[in-house]
């Protein structure tokens, strides 16, 4: 499940509301580094109030923009990922469970004496002899967006996991927002083709809910339910099932929490050079985050060749130096910023 390549470039890309057909007569923006770049009072304010320090760029028919975050490190991160809120104290109180593990003490009395030493302590301890249990007591909860239904997938097999994502049951995808994986982006024939596709499901999408629209009404109508009501509901049907046509790479967005344990085996399979580029990313952005929020806990984590010997046997990548200079480099970042 989380084998493949890929690579460090993605673009997801946002239909802009006003261009007509394949060529986009009606567009409002210039194509970078061919007309000047992005014109700030056509468009600006209102994506760099959405996505931060997003780098804009306009290419055929969408708007893409690169969040530039990593750029120090030679890479750039492709979706977004945000620590909405984690365990307070995360290090602490995973000492403070060791603790009691490890002694008799009282549970009114268990934070006494945990100051910054001992708690790091505590938290190399547990790593050194494996005892992984009290770090469950630490959970990290993400905003994770700009992602494909393909990551969607994936993530979720993670199952010591709690996940709420946008449903597209009962939100419309009015002109939706795509992934384009790089290795199709790279091929101009490719990318062509690729974006067809994505104008296609759209227009499939489009047409599909209009006419199950116009069926559920007439049946609404016949009930005797308002008209406006009726198009309410006959709406809301219809997307149920005219989503069936929209593709994997249709973008996403969820809440996702995870305890510590978790995150750690989450790493070590997705932080790997093996997993998929898209879930690589995400995973890389939420292991700076909780080793920002925990650094002692977090210092070890990563893909296995971090800590020791590659765990992928011959399907190793063959580039542990590289992979362990990539996590100390995040890691120095992370203690600069600090």
């Amino acid at each position: 499940g989380y084998a493949g390549g890929g690579g460090r470039r993605l673009r997801r890309r946002k239909r802009l509301a006003g261009s007509q057909g394949r060529g986009g007569s009606n567009h409002r923006l210039q194509h970078r580094g061919r007309s000047g770049g992005i014109s700030k009072a056509a468009y600006g304010q209102n994506v760099k109030s959405r996505h931060g320090n997003a780098l804009l760029v306009e290419s055929g028919r969408k708007i893409c923009y690169n969040n530039s975050v990593n750029a120090i490190l030679g890479g750039i991160f492709l979706a977004k990922v945000t620590l909405l809120t984690h365990t307070p104290m995360p290090e602490q109180t995973i000492a403070a469970a060791a603790k009691l593990c490890y002694s008799a003490a009282e549970i009114d009395k268990i934070y006494e004496g945990l100051t910054p030493e001992k708690t790091a302590s505590f938290v190399e301890m547990l790593s050194e002899i494996g005892h992984e249990s009290p770090i469950e007591h630490a959970s990290f909860t993400f905003g994770i967006e700009g992602v494909s239904r393909s990551f969607l997938a994936q993530v979720t097999r993670h199952r010591m996991a709690s996940f709420s994502v946008q449903s597209q049951r009962y939100v419309k995808e009015n002109m939706f927002e795509y992934v384009l994986p790089p290795e199709i982006e790279s091929v101009p024939e490719a990318r062509e083709e690729y974006i067809r596709a994505m104008e296609e499901d759209q227009a499939h999408y489009d047409s599909l809910t209009a006419i199950l629209k116009e069926k559920h009404k007439k049946t609404f109508l016949a009930e005797g339910r308002p008209e406006k009501e009726a198009n309410r509901l006959a709406e809301k049907k219809a997307i149920e099932d005219a989503r069936f046509v929209l593709p994997n790479a249709c973008n996403t967005k969820m809440i996702c929490t995870m305890n510590a344990r978790s995150l750690m085996n989450f790493f070590t399979l997705r932080c790997c050079n093996r997993a998929q580029w898209e879930i690589r990313d995400v995973a890389d952005q939420m292991y700076r985050l909780v080793y920002a929020a925990a650094p002692k806990l977090f210092q070890n984590a990563g893909p296995s060749c971090v800590r020791g010997a590659c765990s992928e046997g011959k399907m190793s990548c063959g580039k542990m130096r590289e992979v362990r200079e990539r996590f100390a480099a995040m890691r120095e970042q992370c203690h600069g910023k600090g």
